[in-house]
């Protein structure tokens, strides 16, 4: 008993100090479960937004010219490989002609303007599908391109053959060949659905032998052995996506397509 009234005058005597004493350990636990509560936070969203991740893989499936106007359409196959469905996919692409040039420039963006689907999910592929009766029931993506690209790719096939046969190499059966053709290059831009942003790229150098198919159409052939293609994913910016659009859009302004 005489124990317990030292404790109570001690306290009455000593109150402010403990209440002081008190408020700073309260606060400093408070800190300390604020601290922790918010790195566990940070790690949960952290984790969420890993898997969260899709992933737009990118091939050419055929590529045909039409005799009607000489426009090159080239078919590209989209696959979300990834974790998470593929949000606003944007499309577009370029070639870069390696010997010849179209109005003084050798990058040239394809006709018409981005492509765009609303959504991939995860483990599917965008491409051309037929029904049983051969009637098309869902259309990927085309790559459009114009006669004056169409001019410029024979230009820079004539080029390389004649480069090949000097140095004593086979344009179609190029493994050892040094010499480099034209460039495709794809880009695919999408988001998930946190709205983190995400870009594909993919590229391939393209060596066109083209032959009829019909009075309509001829094929267009590229030698895969030459393809010495490359293909890198990974986060972007909004606005980043815009500018590169942007840059591609000023440039299908400057050409007098036909």
């Amino acid at each position: 008993m005489q124990i317990f009234l030292k404790f109570l005058s001690f306290t009455q005597t000593y109150s402010g100090a403990i209440t002081a004493l008190a408020t700073v350990v309260l606060a400093v636990l408070t800190f300390v479960y604020v601290f922790f509560t918010k790195k566990t936070l940070s790690e949960t969203i952290k984790q969420s937004k890993l898997s969260l991740v899709p992933i737009i893989g990118v091939s050419i499936t055929n590529s045909v010219i039409l005799k009607s106007n000489n426009f090159l359409s080239i078919d590209i196959e989209l696959a979300n490989l990834g974790t998470a469905a593929a949000l606003d996919i944007v499309v577009d692409s370029e070639i870069q002609l390696k010997y010849s040039e179209i109005s003084g420039r050798k990058v040239i963006p394809m006709k018409n303007r981005v492509l765009i689907r609303q959504f991939i999910r995860p483990n599917y592929y965008i491409k051309d599908k037929k029904d049983k009766y051969g009637t098309t029931v869902e259309y990927g993506f085309n790559l459009f391109y114009t006669k004056d690209l169409v001019e410029a790719l024979n230009k820079d096939f004539n080029e390389l053959v004649f480069l090949d046969s000097k140095a004593g190499y086979n344009t179609f059966t190029p493994i050892l060949s040094p010499f480099h053709t034209t460039k495709l290059i794809i880009y695919v831009y999408y988001k998930n659905s946190l709205d983190q942003y995400f870009y594909s790229r993919y590229e391939t150098e393209i060596a066109y032998a083209i032959s009829d198919i019909n009075s309509e159409t001829q094929a267009v052939f590229h030698s895969r052995e030459r393809n010495k293609s490359s293909f890198n994913t990974s986060t972007i910016n909004k606005a980043d996506i815009g500018k590169e659009i942007k840059k591609r859009d000023e440039l299908r302004e400057l050409f007098p397509w036909k």
